[in-house]
């Protein structure tokens, strides 16, 4: 049996359990990268998720996937908002009530907030005091004020409520990059942190063999990611394309580059090591965005093959300039083809690509979480009121149950929550105990307590 040290509630919505997409990479690589370092993972959903495959790949990497199984219609929602899109009530009660359902099982040290509609959800538990709180910044009007003008599928009150929710006290503003941090310094958000997104495969952090061709594009059609600029520049270079998208941008980019009669291959949602293997193979990758809160994608690529931008966007202030190339939209061609010329095979890249100065940055990226997760303090109750304090020993649902409530109240675990650090704290893969011997070892039917999980 497995035992953790700390227990993490990670929250993302249905919507976002995707491989493809940020949010969905991101749960993906923390995952993959803090559980072997000690930490289980709860993903709290707004409803049972729908993407099977995806939810059983990260439970084979040590998630469980905890959500009510009452779940809120959205059809109200949907109705109003039919051509943009605004805050989902229906979503942030949701998450309120999927993260007490989570509660009736287990503690959590940490609570991190990665759709956005998460964050009012679990902050109206108010819970901030005794459970670390991460509110991460993944829309970039969130971190750059002058892209709130910036229109894109959310509506101006969306992007001014979840802005004005990152001044709320005692949580922490999780970021990207040390430029986004700055920028919200800059807002005075001096509770910001520089929180990195581990990278997305792990393997893109190793050198690979593969012979190499075409002109990689990795992303969603959609305006800010500029899709018909890299359709340009595949016309006027006449390279093969490889594009990694959507089902919606296959059929997009499927039409486009039959219209200027390209070669190309197109991958759909891929991930782990066929991804790996399709980003490998291409020669130069071209991400053109306009806006982006980061660059994952960028970020995936810049080890493994020459990665083009156009010149003079801000996102690439993200990134260290020795590890990409940029140019003027009306140079970018003639950029490409030469890259492709220089760069043949993986041995002359690896010879001078910057991998191994990407690998340290990840490295110390990830030492970063491992800081701010050790520097929270909870608060402590001195009160022996609470009934917890009754027990030597005992596992946290079975406490729950012997409380004999109809519903769990919030009350009943923040006095837990106050009371535990006078007790020795195990996490498993399924359960949380509390014990005042320091020596305590659970005991646990693993086959039955997995079938039993949040049954």
């Amino acid at each position: 049996m497995k035992t953790y040290k700390k227990r993490i509630a990670f929250c993302l919505s249905d919507q976002h359990t995707i491989p493809h997409g940020g949010l969905g990479q991101f749960a993906k690589s923390f995952i993959e990268t803090f559980t072997p370092l000690g930490y289980k993972i709860d993903i709290i959903t707004d409803k049972p998720t729908s993407n099977v495959s995806f939810k059983e790949y990260l439970e084979s990497q040590g998630a469980n996937f905890v959500s009510n199984p009452e779940p809120k219609s959205y059809s109200a929602h949907t109705k109003t908002f039919m051509f943009e899109d605004s805050y989902n009530f229906e979503k942030m009660s949701a998450f309120r009530d999927s993260m007490m359902y989570a509660l009736n099982t287990n503690l959590y040290d940490i609570i991190i907030c990665n759709t956005l509609e998460s964050f009012p959800g679990i902050y109206a538990l108010n819970l901030h005091k005794s459970i670390q709180v991460v509110y991460y910044t993944h829309n970039e009007s969130m971190v750059f004020l002058d892209d709130r003008t910036w229109k894109n599928e959310f509506t101006e009150s969306f992007n001014e409520l979840f802005n004005v929710l990152m001044k709320v006290k005692g949580i922490t503003i999780g970021t990207q990059t040390k430029r986004n941090l700055l920028e919200l310094y800059g807002q005075k958000l001096h509770n910001a942190k520089y929180l990195p997104i581990p990278m997305s495969e792990k393997s893109l952090l190793e050198e690979h063999t593969k012979e190499r061709s075409g002109v990689l594009w990795i992303g969603r059609w959609e305006p800010r990611k500029n899709p018909e600029e890299f359709i340009r520049a595949i016309k006027e270079t006449k390279l093969p394309a490889k594009v990694i998208t959507n089902t919606n941008g296959a059929k997009k980019f499927e039409a486009a580059l039959k219209e200027i009669d390209a070669e190309y291959e197109i991958k759909i949602g891929v991930y782990g090591k066929e991804k790996v293997d399709f980003i490998t193979s291409a020669r130069v990758a071209y991400n053109p965005a306009i806006r982006e809160s980061f660059g994952l994608a960028f970020y995936e690529c810049m080890g493994q093959l020459p990665t083009v931008a156009l010149k003079g966007m801000s996102w690439l202030d993200n990134f260290s300039n020795q590890n990409y190339w940029c140019e003027e939209k009306k140079n970018i061609p003639r950029l490409l083809l030469k890259l492709y010329e220089d760069f043949p095979n993986s041995r002359i890249w690896y010879s001078k690509s910057q991998l191994n100065t990407i690998v340290k940055e990840h490295d110390e990226g990830i030492q970063e979480w491992i800081d701010c997760f050790e520097s929270f303090a909870p608060v402590e109750s001195n009160s022996t009121r609470a009934t917890i304090n009754e027990y030597e020993q005992i596992k946290y649902s079975d406490f729950i149950l012997k409380l004999n409530r109809k519903d769990l109240s919030i009350d009943d675990v923040r006095s837990v929550l106050t009371n535990k650090y006078k007790y020795n704290i195990i996490y498993t893969d399924t359960s949380t105990y509390l014990s005042k011997d320091k020596n305590f070892t659970p005991q646990e039917d693993t086959v039955n307590s997995l079938e039993s999980l949040f049954s």
